[in-house]
């Protein structure tokens, strides 16, 4: 027997109407060390693709280019231009570990990259 569909998928979308939305979410975090809040985006299509690119095949300093390419991809100003680019990756790396962290957590939650939130879309 076929399930009915919810009201949210019978309402089918237009391309317009795709392009029109503001899907993107994103939160204010507060970092104490650096005097002040960043804007966390949830990351677009491209930049996803551009932070996995940026994070394959990483040797010793994994870590580094991990939390700073996603710091990289997500911190935006107030209308949503990005903050830093790949250049400033290794002098983030010289910044505050917690802020980093802070800043790193946010932007995992925002775009869907904790273990839980990939294991649901791997469910789903």
């Amino acid at each position: 027997m076929k399930s009915k569909p919810t009201a949210a998928l019978t309402n089918m979308l237009t391309r317009a109407a795709i392009f029109a939305a503001e899907d993107l979410k994103s939160e204010i975090v507060g970092v104490p060390e650096w005097g002040g809040a960043v804007k966390v985006q949830e990351m677009s299509g491209a930049l996803r693709i551009r932070w996995e690119n940026a994070v394959a095949g990483l040797g010793a300093d994994a870590g580094l280019k991990i939390l700073g390419a996603l710091v990289v991809c997500s911190v935006v100003d107030e209308s949503g231009e990005p903050l830093f680019t790949d250049a400033d990756i290794d002098a983030l790396g010289k910044k505050s570990a917690a802020a980093l962290t802070r800043v790193y957590n946010a932007a995992t939650k925002v775009s869907g990259l904790r273990p839980a939130d990939l294991d649901n879309a791997v469910k789903n």
